[in-house]
């Protein structure tokens, strides 16, 4: 099950422990449909076990840009600050299972 994170919510010490551990950064805007569309397509991806954290461009644009977010929505998975892949815009159901699952 994805366990969805809001990364305004937590701490410094938090977010670096779930970073270091590996999560997947979701990059989103309020205001965005495709990051809405993307987030119905994460609720249906039931048997993965991951965590997502969940980043506002708007409230927390020096992420983004750490990150080189150019399009939003964004998945970028890390661990111990390392970038592993990425995936942008509104992928299929199936590149997702992919993503999460390489």
């Amino acid at each position: 099950m994805i366990k969805t994170l809001n990364y305004s919510a937590l701490s410094e010490t938090q977010i670096q422990g779930i970073i270091d551990n590996g999560a997947v950064l979701k990059f989103y805007a309020d205001w965005c449909v495709p990051c809405k569309t993307l987030s119905k397509k994460l609720e249906s991806l039931s048997d993965i076990d991951q965590n997502v954290l969940e980043i506002s461009i708007d409230k927390h644009p020096d992420i983004a840009s750490q990150y080189k977010v150019m399009g939003i929505p964004t998945l970028v998975k890390v661990k111990s600050a390392e970038e592993l892949s990425r995936v942008s815009g509104s992928p299929s159901e199936s590149v997702l299972k992919n993503f999460f699952q390489s």
